[in-house]
Parts: C-alpha cells; sequence; structure tokens
C-alpha cells in the first residue's frame, strides 16, 4: 500500500518533489555495494554499508583493501587495519562547511543525501528527471543532482536511481576528472539495525591520528 501511495504522488509531481519522498522513505537501509570507474568494467572495491538516519553510516571495504569509514552522530573515525591506524575527527553534519579535509570530503560524498533530512540536503542541489545511466535501470527511477555552489571536490553532479521499492539501486558521482559509480545489491530497507552496530572502539595496538 505504501509503495502504492508513494507512485500514485510521483505521477504528479516535480523530480525535486519525487526525489524528496524517496529519500524521506528511506530511514534505513544495509547493502552490498560494488564500486567502479566509468570506463573501466573492472571493480575498484567491493564491501558493505548501513546507514541510519539521522547520522549514522558504516562504509565498509572488503576489497581489495579493509577500510572502515564510520559516523555516528557528531564523530567520524576512518580505520584502515592492515596500517593499524585509526583516524578521527569531529563530524559537523553534511550541511555545514566547518571540519578540515577529511571531515568536508564525508560531507561532500553522495552517500551523504541519506544521512540527514532530505527536505535540508536538497537545498543544495537543482534536481531533474534522468535516463543518463543506461546500465541495467529498467523500472529504475532516476535523477540528476547538480550542486548550486561549487566543493571542494570539484562535484559536477550525483546521479541515483530507485528501484519500484524505493530502494537505491545505482549511485554515480561525476566531477571534473572522473565518474565513479556505485551498483548496490542485497539490500534490506528500513529494516531494524541495532544501535551498536555504529559503534567503533579501535583495536589494541592501533595508532589514534
Amino acid at each position: 500500500m505504501l509503495i502504492t501511495l508513494l507512485h500514485a504522488m510521483l505521477a504528479r509531481s516535480s523530480p525535486r518533489e519525487d526525489l524528496q519522498r524517496y529519500l524521506v522513505h528511506l530511514q534505513r537501509i544495509q547493502a552490498h555495494f560494488t564500486q567502479y570507474r566509468v570506463g573501466t568494467e573492472q571493480p575498484m572495491s567491493t564491501g558493505q554499508f548501513a546507514i541510519r538516519r539521522p547520522g549514522q553510516f558504516s562504509w565498509e571495504v572488503e576489497e581489495p583493501i579493509k577500510q572502515l569509514i564510520l559516523i555516528n552522530q557528531h564523530q567520524l573515525w576512518v580505520y584502515d587495519p592492515d596500517l593499524k591506524q585509526a583516524m578521527k575527527r569531529p563530524f559537523y553534519g553534511v550541511t555545514h562547511s566547518k571540519g578540515d579535509a577529511l571531515g568536508k570530503m564525508a560531507t561532500a560524498s553522495p552517500m551523504a543525501l541519506f544521512l540527514e533530512d532530505p527536505v535540508v540536503v536538497l537545498r543544495r542541489f537543482s534536481v531533474q528527471a534522468t535516463k543518463k545511466i543506461k546500465k541495467n535501470t529498467r523500472g529504475q527511477s532516476c535523477f540528476y543532482l547538480i550542486p548550486k555552489e561549487s566543493t571542494d571536490f570539484l562535484m559536477k553532479g550525483i546521479t541515483i536511481c530507485f528501484d519500484a521499492k524505493g530502494s537505491p539501486r545505482q549511485l554515480r558521482l561525476t566531477t571534473s576528472t572522473q565518474t565513479i559509480h556505485w551498483q548496490f545489491s542485497q539490500i534490506q530497507l528500513n529494516q531494524p539495525i541495532d544501535k551498536d552496530y555504529f559503534k567503533f572502539e579501535p583495536p589494541d595496538g592501533t595508532d589514534i591520528i
């Protein structure tokens, strides 16, 4: 019933309103990802991620080199187990420009779309309906977001595609130098996520910088 109502509203609304409804519907998600650089078929990385709004995010790279990026409200961790090293920084949210380069990079990530209030986040973008992604998009609704202000990371735009159930299936970041594409699978949408999932305790012997 919820999905039927969602599609009925999408049929008579603007692209911004359509995207906002998809993002409002997405409160929690766990999935696997495969990351590509557009123009190559070889995956750059694979792993899994989890998001619980507001402000909780876990991005775990499994191949080729293990790495964990974790945001828990106002704290950002980047953990490299092979180096036995962890970086800890304050996180001010995706709508703020405070913080060092690491915090700003997290804010500029397309995943920031899922972290906070969609109404607030989408104020930073112009939104268009698009069919730009031609790979495996049958039955998907795609949107192209153009930042209203220049970013430190030279972002030109973000493309995001949702399936009929409201799950994000593809995400693409275009910068002035390259285009990175993520495909999502094994998606669990709006299922419970344990509150301790987003806590991080550095293992003994980890160098914290």
